[in-house]
Formats: structure tokens, sequence, C-alpha cells
């Protein structure tokens, strides 16, 4: 979602994504297709939040030392 989305926006749309993932059609057509659903507690913005900026900070040295550009 884009920077500044309201937070009971971000968890009203959460919410629905997560009442999806524990539907048991869903889990067995995603598993199907070689999907896995994250656990719960790894289904919040927060977590989400939290993962990406780490992500940022593990990787933004190497690409960086890489000289791989933007197009």
């Amino acid at each position: 979602m884009p920077k500044g989305t309201p937070a009971p926006l971000v968890n009203k749309i959460n919410d629905a994504l997560v009442k999806v993932m524990d539907n048991r059609a869903v889990r067995e057509r995603l598993h199907t297709l070689g999907l896995i659903v994250v656990a719960p507690e790894r289904r919040t913005p927060a977590y989400l939040q939290t993962f990406v900026e780490r992500e940022i900070e593990k990787w933004a040295v190497p690409i960086r030392a890489s000289g791989v550009k933007e197009d």
C-alpha cells in the first residue's frame, strides 16, 4: 500500500486477507500451487514493516557494492 495509507484501512485490508488465508479451500489451492501460507504471527502490518526494514538494511551494502543501477 502507498506510504501514508491510514492505519484503519491497512488493518481492515489485512484482516480480510488473513480471513482468506485461513480458509481451508484457499490454503489447499495455494498448496497445490507450491505456495505456503505464512504463520499467523507473520501476517501483521507491523511484522511486514519490520521485515522490509531489515531486508533493506541487510541488502543495501552488497547491492551498492555490486554497482547495480536502477533502470
